[in-house]
Formats: structure tokens, sequence, C-alpha cells
């Protein structure tokens, strides 16, 4: 599963994590005055079970991060 998540850190309030679209996705640091917003495209795997008595359960198995990083330029 690809997701994007974006983690909202302010003064006062508490941390704030979201989810959206991985195709949408920068990764990135921006800092607005007080305000950080880190984001960051992951790929994660997720295991969702169906119990006989239709309930279910989702466990995160893993996650990788991938970051952006433009390559050096050799000259």
């Amino acid at each position: 599963m690809n997701i994007c998540l974006e983690i909202l850190i302010a003064p006062d309030t508490d941390i704030e994590l979201s989810i959206s679209d991985y195709d949408t996705c920068s990764s990135g640091v921006i800092i607005d005055g007080d305000v950080i917003i880190i984001t960051l495209p992951l790929v994660a795997c997720v295991v969702i079970t169906l119990h006989d008595d239709f309930s279910i359960s989702v466990e995160l198995i893993d996650s990788l991060v991938f970051l952006s990083i433009p390559p050096s330029k050799e000259e």
C-alpha cells in the first residue's frame, strides 16, 4: 500500500498525523513560522484479516520510507 504521511508539529498543540494520496506526495520539510510540516511518501505492508465472526483486524507489518534525494552531479 502506498501512502503519503504528513506530520504537523505546532507549539502548544499535539502532533497531528494525516494520510493522503501517494501520487501527489512530495517528501520534505516545510517550516512556516512556528509550524513544522514533514511529508514522507511511504510504502507500507499491511495485513487485513477477516475473522469467522466478521470482525476485521489490521496489522502493520513493515514500512519503508522513500525520500527523494537528487543525485549529485559529477563534472
